[in-house]
C-alpha cells in the first residue's frame, strides 16, 4: 500500500471513529432520556392509581363491607344534612304520634353492591323495631310528611343565615286523619303560628273550619268559581 493510500485509509478510519463516537454519545443521551421517562411514567402511574382509587371511593364504585356501607361522597354530604332534618322532624313526629314514631336514616343495605345512605325508616317505640315507611297508614304517612317538611324548614333556616321562612302552605292530607290525629296535626301547626309563621292550609275537609279563624273559601258555581274571605 502506498503512503497516500495508507494516509487516506487512516483519515477514513478517523472519520468513521469520530462519527461512531458522536453516535455513541447520542445513544447515551437517548438512553438517559428513556430512563428519565420511565421514572416519570412510574411516578405518574402511582399518582394516577391514588387519584383513581380516590375517585372510585368518591363515586361509591368500591364495594361496601359489613361495617362500611357503599356511599358516594355526594351522598355522604347529603346524609349529614339529612340527619339534621330527621332529628328536627323526629321532635315533631313524636309529638303528633303521641310519642310512638321517630324517623331515622337507614345505615345498612340489603345489597352491598348498591349505594346506600339516604334511605329513611321509621322506628316504632311501641315495639322498638324499625319499619319501612310504606307500612305507615295514610294518616301516619301524612304526619311523617308534615314533620319532615317542617324539619327541613328548620334546618334551612339554621344553615342559611338571615333567611326566615315566614309562610308555609300545607296542601291536603287532612282527610286521611282520624279526629285525634287531626287535633295533633293542628296543634303542630298552631305551634308554628306561635313562633311567628303564617301557616296556610289547602283542604276540602269541612271539619277544619272550626279550627281556622281566617279562611279563603272557593265555591264552584255554574257561572264560575267565587272566592270569599271569612275572618
Amino acid at each position: 500500500m502506498t503512503p497516500d493510500a495508507r494516509h487516506a485509509a487512516r483519515d477514513a478510519a478517523n472519520e468513521t471513529a469520530a462519527v461512531a463516537e458522536v453516535d455513541a454519545r447520542s445513544l447515551e443521551g437517548e438512553a438517559t432520556r428513556a430512563e428519565d421517562a420511565d421514572r416519570a411514567l412510574a411516578v405518574a402511574r402511582t399518582r394516577h392509581g391514588r387519584v383513581q382509587n380516590l375517585a372510585n371511593l368518591a363515586r361509591a364504585q368500591v364495594r361496601g363491607t359489613a361495617n362500611v356501607p357503599r356511599i358516594s361522597f355526594q351522598s355522604y354530604v347529603l346524609a349529614r344534612v339529612l340527619d339534621e332534618v330527621l332529628e328536627a322532624a323526629t321532635r315533631r313526629f313524636l309529638k303528633v304520634s303521641l310519642g310512638r314514631y321517630e324517623v331515622r336514616r337507614r345505615i345498612d343495605s340489603t345489597d352491598r353492591r348498591a349505594q346506600s345512605g339516604l334511605d329513611i325508616e321509621i322506628v316504632d317505640r311501641n315495639t322498638n323495631q324499625a319499619r319501612d315507611t310504606r307500612t305507615l297508614s295514610g294518616g301516619e304517612s301524612f304526619q311523617a310528611s308534615l314533620s319532615l317538611a317542617f324539619g327541613l324548614s328548620d334546618v334551612v333556616q339554621q344553615h342559611v343565615g338571615g333567611v326566615h321562612l315566614d309562610c308555609i302552605f300545607v296542601d291536603e292530607g287532612f282527610g286521611s286523619l282520624d279526629p285525634e290525629a287531626l287535633e295533633n296535626a293542628l296543634a303542630m301547626l298552631k305551634d308554628l303560628q306561635v313562633g311567628g309563621r303564617l301557616v296556610g292550609i289547602i283542604s276540602h275537609v269541612g271539619d277544619l273550619r272550626q279550627h281556622i279563624d281566617a279562611r279563603l273559601t272557593l265555591t264552584r258555581t255554574a257561572n264560575g268559581s267565587t272566592a270569599a274571605f271569612h275572618l
